[in-house]
């Protein structure tokens, strides 16, 4: 049993004796200069509120541009044709521009078109569909 408890020890009589040696100089050391560690502590906290102070901006103005306009112009007898296709999640969304059939956008079975004939046309899955007629400005009535 004797050497049972001789295995169970974490420090031998000589590691302990260091230790203890070295926690008896340390308490000498804060008493003899019990005024020094309270100044340091003191000026820990004085460099802190000078940092605070001196806090600087990382905003950096930039100069503004002035935006170029690009004149467009509209003509009934434009012939773009564009189509797109582009993943959204995990289905493909489809976009087209066609001067014939108009705008149309397609996802997951829903169907937007526009068109000059039947205006905004939404389509749902299973067959429900969502007009919105588009006027011309001329035909539009103005108010006073």
């Amino acid at each position: 049993m004797a050497e049972n408890n001789n295995d169970e020890q974490i420090f031998n009589e000589d590691e302990l004796q260091d230790i203890m040696n070295e926690f008896e100089t340390l308490e000498q050391e804060f008493h003899d200069d019990s005024g020094e560690p309270q100044s340091a502590a003191h000026e820990v906290v004085e460099e802190e509120g000078e940092l605070n102070v001196s806090e600087q901006s990382n905003v950096v103005s930039m100069n503004k541009a002035k935006p170029k306009h690009s004149k467009s112009t509209s003509s009934d007898n434009s012939n773009i044709t564009m189509s797109m296709e582009f993943p959204i999640g995990e289905k493909v969304a489809q976009i087209g521009l066609n001067p014939e059939y108009g705008f149309s956008f397609s996802l997951d079975g829903v169907e937007l078109t526009v068109d000059a004939e039947n205006g905004c046309v939404m389509t749902l899955p299973g067959g429900m569909t969502f007009s919105f007629p588009v006027e011309e400005k001329s035909k539009q009535k103005k108010s006073a």
